[in-house]
């Protein structure tokens, strides 16, 4: 790479970092207004929304809008349908929102930026816990400043976790036929109900497998950079987050990747 290629590089990590900075006081001011559940409605036969999720969505995107006035947002809630294009932020303004509407406090907001084809920033907000977790491509993942590596330990005393039972019956099938299987080859599975939990655990650490079902670029993309930032494997998507299979795997190691890969198509 030549010394003028690599100079911009760097700008454009700490252009990244600082936009980190500012979308940090952007979530957790979001929270600290909005976070008063209000009114929960029915999303679908076992989906549910809060009014928690409409106003931090607006205010997230209000806030990168005073920013960058010409960025594009794909969302959760709002700009479902957009494509990606130039620069478009990805906003889960609360994913586990069933976890947040019933008190369980597995849940938290998503924030991805694609510049061009590079999926370029990350940061995901747990608040119930106070942590941080931010990552730029190339740059290493964070948990409130501090850097943040996978953990691989031998698949026999992995904690392997889902974000959830799928609602497609096929892939509820997979999953009923992993769990069947895979408990007995680690020491623990557990189900957290929220993909940025599965994602942000396995970046800092302490589980070893995540594996989700979901394809929305909101609920993936986030959790994606960060847990490649932080050494983990991630496999069944492609460089601009598309699924290329019906699960992602997170390992922390390629071989625990692969371990779980395979018994998932045995």
């Amino acid at each position: 790479m030549s010394t003028e290629k690599k100079t911009k590089e760097i700008e454009k990590t700490d252009i990244y970092q600082e936009d980190l900075k500012y979308l940090e006081t952007a979530v957790k001011t979001a929270w600290s207004r909005y976070s008063g559940q209000g009114k929960t409605e029915k999303k679908g036969v076992k989906d549910l929304v809060t009014d928690a999720d409409f106003a931090i969505e607006n205010y997230l995107i209000g806030a990168i809008r005073e920013r960058y006035p010409e960025d594009s947002f794909l969302t959760e809630e709002t700009n479902t349908n957009e494509r990606l294009s130039g620069r478009t932020w990805t906003i889960d303004p609360i994913d586990g929102t069933i976890n947040f509407a019933y008190g369980i406090p597995l849940y938290g907001t998503q924030i991805s930026l694609f510049d061009g084809a590079d999926l370029a920033l990350a940061m995901i907000y747990l608040p119930a816990f106070s942590e941080m977790y931010t990552a730029v491509k190339g740059d290493g993942a964070y948990l409130n400043g501090e850097r943040i590596y996978a953990a691989p330990r031998p698949f026999i005393e992995s904690i392997a976790a889902s974000g959830g039972f799928s609602m497609s019956p096929e892939l509820l099938a997979q999953q009923k036929k992993l769990i069947a299987v895979l408990p007995e080859k680690i020491m623990r599975m557990r189900m957290f109900g929220a993909a940025c939990a599965g994602f942000a655990f396995a970046a800092a650490g302490r589980i070893q497998c995540f594996i989700t079902a979901t394809k929305n670029k909101w609920d993936i993309c986030p959790g994606i950079l960060l847990a490649r930032e932080a050494g983990c494997v991630v496999s069944g998507v492609d460089e601009r987050c598309d699924v290329e299979g019906d699960f992602i795997i997170v390992g922390a190691n390629e071989k625990t990747c692969d371990t779980v890969c395979g018994l998932l198509t045995e």
